[in-house]
C-alpha cells in the first residue's frame, strides 16, 4: 500500500503527471506590409516587424496565463509585457489567440480625431500554431500597417531545467524502489 502512494505522489510530481506551466516562446516576422488607409502615400515603408514573445502556459496550444516578456520595437516604440494584452481564445471560444497594444486591448487602434496611436495585433491559429495576421499602428508615422505574411513564425514550448531533474529524481526513486522489491520477493523465495 505505501508503495502504491507512494508511486503515485511521484508521478504526480513529475510533468507528465501534472499540468505544469511552461515558458512559451514566440518569433516572428511579419513582412510585405502594407498601409490601412487608401488614399494616403505609403510612407515610411515597413518592410517587415520582427519580434520575440514569451509566456506561461501548460503547452503551446493552451491559452496564456501570463505574459513573461516582449521584445518588439515597431517605428522607434519598445512594446514590453507591461504594454501588451492577450486574449486567447478571442471570446473564449474557438482557437484564433490573440496578442496586442494595451492601449486599445488586442485591437489596432485607428485614428481618433485623426491621431494614431502605438499599438499592433498579432492573431494564430493555436490548434496548427500558424499565423493569421499582424496590424499595427503608429504616432511617430501618424499611420496604420498591415499584412498577413510571415517569412518566420515559431512558438515552442521548452520544459524548465527542474522540471527535467524532478522527473530524473522520480524515475530514479522509481528504480530503486523495483529494485529493493525484488530483493525483498528474492529473499522470501
Amino acid at each position: 500500500m505505501f508503495r502504491r502512494t507512494l508511486i503515485a505522489l511521484i508521478v504526480a510530481a513529475t510533468p507528465f503527471g501534472a499540468a505544469h506551466a511552461l515558458p512559451v516562446t514566440l518569433q516572428f516576422t511579419a513582412t510585405d506590409l502594407f498601409r490601412n488607409w487608401n488614399g494616403i502615400p505609403d510612407t515610411p515603408s515597413f518592410s517587415s516587424v520582427s519580434g520575440t514573445i514569451v509566456w506561461d502556459a501548460v503547452d503551446a496550444h493552451s491559452p496564456i496565463n501570463s505574459l513573461t516578456s516582449v521584445s518588439m520595437v515597431i517605428d522607434g516604440y519598445s512594446y514590453t509585457s507591461a504594454n501588451t494584452v492577450f486574449m486567447a481564445p478571442l471570446w473564449g471560444i474557438g482557437t484564433t489567440f490573440f496578442l496586442g497594444g494595451g492601449l486599445c486591448g488586442v485591437a489596432t487602434c485607428f485614428p481618433n480625431g485623426g491621431i494614431f496611436t502605438n499599438d499592433f495585433m498579432l492573431t494564430w491559429d493555436a490548434a496548427t500554431l500558424t499565423p493569421y495576421n499582424f496590424n499595427f499602428s503608429s504616432s511617430a508615422s501618424s499611420g496604420s500597417w498591415a499584412g498577413n505574411r510571415f517569412s518566420a513564425f515559431s512558438i515552442t514550448a521548452v520544459p524548465e531545467p527542474e522540471n527535467y531533474a524532478m522527473m530524473l529524481a522520480g524515475l530514479g526513486l522509481l528504480g530503486f524502489l523495483s529494485r529493493r522489491q525484488k530483493g525483498i520477493s528474492g529473499q522470501a523465495a
